[in-house]
C-alpha cells in the first residue's frame, strides 16, 4: 500500500505584544513625572527647613532608607517572579497565596521597624547618624516603612501580570495630596463618582481641596470634643500653652493657666 504522506499541520501562533518595552516606557514616564511633582515639593520645604533642616532630614532619611531595604530586601521582584510563574501555568490558587503570604510577611517586617522608628528615634539617631537633632524627623517617618511595605506586596503582584499601570500611577498619586477626586482609568468616568461609586457632586473646587473634603454624610455629623486632665498633666503643659495664649495676645487664656498654679509659685 503506498503510503501518502500526512501534510505538515500549522501551529497557530498568537502574537502577543512586546509588554516589556510597553511597561519600561510607561514606568519611564511615570518616574519622570513623580521628579517633576516632587520638585515642586521639595525646594519650597529646603527654603522653609533650611541648610540644617535639611540635613537633620536627610540623615533621619538614611535610617529610613536602610530599614526599608531591610524590610522589603527584593521580596516584590520575587512576588513578582512567583505570581508570574504561576500565572501562566493557569495556577490562579497559587497566585492568590503567594500574594497572601507575602503581603502578610512585608507587614509584619514592616511593622516590627515602624514600631522600632516610634518608640526609639532618639537612641537611633544618636546611635546611627550621632545626630540627636534627628529624633523628630524618624519618628515623622516611621509610619512610611508599614505603608510602603504593604503597597510593595501589591506592585510585586501586579507587575507579575506585566502590567506596570498601576504602579506608575500609585508612584504618581503618592504625591498627590490636594484634590476632591480622582478617577482612574477610561472606565472610570466622573458621573460614576457622582451617582454610584463616590461621594456626589460636590467636590471642593478653586484650590479649597488644600483644606477641605468632599461633601458626605461626615459632613452633617455633630461633634463634640471632652477633655479632661488631671493636675498634673495640666502642668506638663502650662507653660506651651501660655505662651501659645500670649502670642496670639489672648492674655485671659494666659491667666486663665497661671491662676491655677499661683499659690504654688508663690
Amino acid at each position: 500500500m503506498a503510503q501518502h504522506d500526512q501534510p505538515p499541520r500549522r501551529v497557530a501562533r498568537t502574537s502577543k505584544p512586546n509588554t516589556f518595552f510597553g511597561g519600561a516606557a510607561i514606568l519611564a514616564v511615570g518616574i519622570l513625572v513623580v521628579k517633576l511633582i516632587g520638585m515642586f515639593y521639595k525646594i519650597p520645604l529646603l527654603n522653609i527647613i533650611g541648610e540644617q533642616g535639611s540635613a537633620d532630614f536627610n540623615n533621619a532619611y538614611n535610617i529610613y532608607s536602610v530599614l526599608l531595604t531591610i524590610s522589603t530586601a527584593g521580596l516584590p521582584v520575587a512576588v513578582s517572579k512567583l505570581v508570574s510563574e504561576a500565572d501562566a501555568l493557569g495556577r490562579r490558587n497559587q497566585v492568590r497565596r503567594t500574594f497572601r503570604v507575602a503581603y502578610i510577611t512585608l507587614a509584619v517586617l514592616g511593622a516590627l521597624l515602624s514600631a522600632l522608628m516610634l518608640l526609639f528615634p532618639s537612641e537611633m539617631a544618636i546611635i546611627l547618624v550621632h545626630t540627636p537633632e534627628s529624633t523628630q524627623s524618624v519618628f515623622a517617618l516611621a509610619p512610611a516603612v508599614l505603608l510602603v511595605c504593604l503597597t510593595s506586596a501589591y506592585r510585586g503582584y501586579i507587575q507579575g501580570h506585566s502590567d506596570m499601570r498601576p504602579t506608575t500611577v500609585g508612584q504618581v498619586l503618592e504625591l498627590v495630596h490636594n484634590a476632591g477626586a480622582i478617577f482612574l482609568g477610561g472606565n472610570t468616568p466622573e458621573p460614576l463618582g457622582d451617582y454610584m461609586a463616590g461621594p456626589d457632586h460636590v467636590l471642593p473646587t478653586s484650590g479649597t481641596a488644600r483644606f477641605f473634603s468632599p461633601l458626605s454624610v461626615d459632613s452633617f455629623v455633630k461633634k463634640t470634643s471632652v477633655l479632661e486632665y488631671g493636675r498634673e498633666d495640666l502642668e506638663r503643659v502650662k507653660d506651651e500653652i501660655i505662651t501659645l495664649a500670649q502670642s496670639e495676645h489672648l492674655t485671659a487664656h494666659a491667666n486663665s493657666i497661671r491662676v491655677r498654679f499661683e499659690e504654688e509659685e508663690g
